[in-house]
Formats: structure tokens, sequence, C-alpha cells
């Protein structure tokens, strides 16, 4: 009897002990920087067609956390891409997982017509609209709606530049934001609905035109929230790159987009800071960035 239990305890162990080790998105324990850094990794190898060990490296990260999708990179679309290209048989059941978690593939790749075609014939049209729905139950519309105006609100007096009314604006979303804050954290892109109608949910639009003071009150908020996987590293660099380009006239990351700003001359200091919150190297990431670009110019 004694032996049994014993038995069952190393069975009970082995099928949900790992359990434990595995990561969601907004953990109080979560760290997703290396989670990122092997995006990257697996990113680079998709680029240059090794499918196999791009897919090998998703397929182990997945295993330990919940996928966040960076909106840059959409890492499960490039997992899907691998999986087709290397003919792995679960590739059909991945797919709706896919769809029913972002809604999307979002395949970057100089093969992509030939990856959609593929992926396509392995889903019914049926399927893939049963999928969406899950999608769409899980997002918030309230928050969703009420972030949407908000946003269409800043670029609309932006537009006008109405200083006044910038300053206004600026302060009541202030208000607005802190609300949605201490009620839902920091709002997930599922819960928010990306890709739908074209209208934008980007929330670093709003961050970005705070009052920098405001900014700089929620910088371990923003902190805690990159690493927990809710706040994108882009995201969250291209914030802190805004104040100190205010202070310093340079950039500390390297990430703000801005033609004619600088960012710190040596190059490896910036990129040591970039590691630490789960950014790519600035070579990497100005190598990946003409490669998306001569992909939308259609130069391949």
């Amino acid at each position: 009897m004694k032996k049994l239990i014993i038995l069952t305890t190393i069975i009970s162990f082995l099928l949900f002990g790992c359990k434990t080790n595995y990561t969601r998105i907004g953990d109080k324990n979560a760290n997703y920087i290396p989670y990122y850094l092997k995006v990257y990794e697996a990113d680079s190898l998709f680029l240059i067609e090794n499918y196999q060990r791009s897919y090998e490296i998703l397929d182990s990260l997945f295993n330990k956390y919940e996928v966040v999708n960076l909106p840059e990179y959409n890492e499960y679309g490039t997992y899907l891409a691998c999986s087709y290209m290397i003919k792995e048989k679960s590739t059909g059941r991945k797919i709706k997982k896919g769809y029913a978690k972002f809604n999307n593939l979002g395949i970057w790749h100089k093969k992509y017509k030939v990856i959609y075609k593929g992926l396509d014939s392995l889903i019914s049209e049926k399927e893939v609209l049963s999928a969406k729905n899950i999608y769409y139950k899980n997002i918030d519309f309230k928050l969703r709606d009420k972030i949407i105006s908000m946003i269409q609100k800043d670029q609309e007096i932006r537009k006008n530049k109405d200083f006044e009314m910038m300053e206004l604006f600026s302060s009541r979303h202030e208000i607005n934001l802190d609300s949605i804050f201490l009620a839902n954290g920091f709002p997930t892109k599922d819960k928010l609905g990306v890709g739908l109608n074209r209208e934008s949910v980007n929330l670093n639009l709003l961050l970005l035109h705070l009052n920098p003071s405001k900014r700089q009150d929620l910088v371990v908020f923003f902190k805690q929230n990159l690493v927990n996987g809710k706040y994108s590293p882009d995201e969250y660099a291209t914030i802190i790159d805004r104040d100190f380009i205010e202070k310093n006239n340079e950039m500390y990351y390297g990430q703000y987009q801005n033609e004619g700003l600088n960012f710190a001359k040596d190059t490896l200091t910036v990129n040591q800071r970039r590691r630490i919150i789960g950014l790519p190297t600035l070579d990497y990431d100005k190598y990946r960035s003409k490669y998306i670009s001569e992909l939308m110019n259609g130069k391949f």
C-alpha cells in the first residue's frame, strides 16, 4: 500500500508537476525577458530559412511560456510557417489556435505567399471563422471602444495643432488611463482586439502624449508589465527614449522612431541596455527593418 502511494505521487508529479514551470502573461513572478530574446533568435533563423531550428526554439519556448506574439515579430506566425515548411503533422491544429488567440497569423517572410497558401490548405473557412469567434468573445469591447475614442480625439487635436486643447485632453486622458489601469491593470492586446476594422488600439500613442512628469510616475508600472509579458520591449523603450531625448537630446535605447535623432555613440553600451529589457541588438533591428521594408515594397 505504501509503495502504491509513493508510485502514485511520482506519477502525479510527472504528469502535473511540470505545469508549475509554465509562465503565463501577467503572472506575479513572470519574467518574459528571456522569452523576448529567444523570439529574436528564432526570427533570425526563420529569415535565413533555417525553419527546423527556428521551429525547435519556438516549440520549446511555447512549452514554457504563454505566447505573447510581439506586434513587431508575430512569433506565433513564424512558428506556424516553420511548422508548415518542415511538414509537422500538427500544423493544422496549431493554425486553429493561432486564429483563436490572435485573430490573424502575421507572417513576415519573403516566401509568405507560398506559406499562406500552404496554411490555408490545412484549414477550412468554417474552421477559421469558428476560431475567430473565440477570439472575439475574449475582447473587452467596452474598454476597446473607450481607448479607440481617446486615440481618435488625441490624433484629431494634434492634426489641428490646437495646443490648448492638447493640454486639456492630455489631462483628461491621464485620468482615464489611471482609471483603466486601476480597473484592468495594463490591458493586453487580445483584450483590446487587434486587426479589427482597421481601428488603432495602440495604447502607446496615448502614453507618448502624456505629460512627461506623468510618464515618469508610470515608469515602474511600465517596467513591471514589460517583465510580465503585457508590454512589449519596443513599446517600453520608445517611452523611455522619448523622455530621455527631452532631457539629453539623445536616445537611451535607440528605439524611438524619428529621423535626425541620435543614440549614444557607444553601441556596445546601448546593446547591453537593450538586452536587459529584451530588445535585439541595434544591428539586428536595422537588418530586420530593411528586410521588412523590402518585403512591403515587393522587392522579393
